[in-house]
């Protein structure tokens, strides 16, 4: 809660620009101190203020030009409800407005900023999945568990949660998937394959393009429920390929 001398700050300012002579390893190091820090949301207030911000990050100039309460402001209360967030979940989150047009890559930030290739990856499915929640109480249920499935639920729902809260959504469609991981066994919504390539090749199946359609098939029935055996995976494939059973 210190703050910073007028005169450095006035410094920093007209100097801006220049951090970017500093490496992108070394700028995501201090980003990643900053945004899992119970202060992020007044670190990313005070990059802002001290014109680093646009220059690390010139994807957010869109969002920190906008007069009144605009996306910025909305972005910095979300940043602030995250509890004890990971650095993917606090990225994405600082993001998540600014590229909610899909006019940036959050792929070519994460690349510019030298994260790894986990980061990136995690970074990336909470940005390209931020509305799923939304229509999670429609979905079949082989599509509902899939999502669920996902290692990266947990913070996509958390995403979610503090867009809701912060006016972006309903909280509805995020209790309802809190509920059904809540109420549903691990092994019901990511039960274990009742079939895989071998077992086609075993079949007497050939290998080629239509083998994770047939895959794919299997695992929809499985996960809604028509299907539960090995067996009953095999007589699928057979009639979606017109074979005799």
């Amino acid at each position: 809660d210190f703050e910073i001398d007028p005169a450095t700050a006035t410094a920093v300012r007209e100097m801006a620009g220049e951090i970017l002579i500093v490496s992108s390893e070394r700028i995501a190091q201090e980003l990643k101190k900053m945004l899992v820090h119970v202060r992020r949301a007044a670190a990313m207030r005070l990059a802002d203020d001290l014109k680093l911000l646009a220059v690390i990050l010139p994807e957010l100039v869109p969002v920190l030009v906008e007069p009144g309460v605009g996306r910025w402001l909305r972005t910095l209360a979300m940043l602030e409800r995250l509890e004890q967030p990971d650095f993917e979940l606090a990225l994405a989150t600082l993001l998540a407005l600014a590229l909610a047009d899909a006019i940036a890559d959050p792929a070519s930030i994460c690349r510019r900023l030298k994260l790894s290739n986990k980061e990136q990856e995690h970074v990336c499915w909470l940005l390209q999945h931020r509305e799923a929640i939304d229509g999670a109480p429609q979905m079949r249920l082989s599509q509902l568990k899939r999502l669920l499935a996902e290692p990266g639920v947990g913070d996509l729902l958390a995403l979610a949660r503090v867009a809701a809260e912060c006016g972006l959504g309903s909280l509805t469609a995020i209790e309802f998937c809190e509920r059904y991981l809540a109420e549903t066994p691990a092994g019901q919504i990511d039960p274990p394959a009742l079939v895989t390539g071998q077992d086609l090749i075993r079949a007497g199946l050939s290998p080629g393009v239509r083998f994770k359609e047939l895959l794919e098939l299997v695992r929809d029935a499985q996960l809604e429920g028509a299907i539960g055996t090995p067996d009953e995976a095999l007589a699928l494939i057979k009639k979606a390929i017109g074979r005799p059973g």
